[in-house]
């Protein structure tokens, strides 16, 4: 759980700084989903 927090960290600090392209956000997106579930 620590792992995925750090993740969603520098998930959250990569769209702040506009660095993620739209596909791979919504790759990332599917992957937390399934994390979730």
């Amino acid at each position: 759980m620590r792992k995925m927090r750090e993740f969603l960290v520098h998930v959250q600090k990569s769209v702040f700084e506009g660095e993620l392209e739209d596909h791979r956000l919504e790759a990332l997106r599917q992957t937390i989903l399934e994390e979730i579930d």
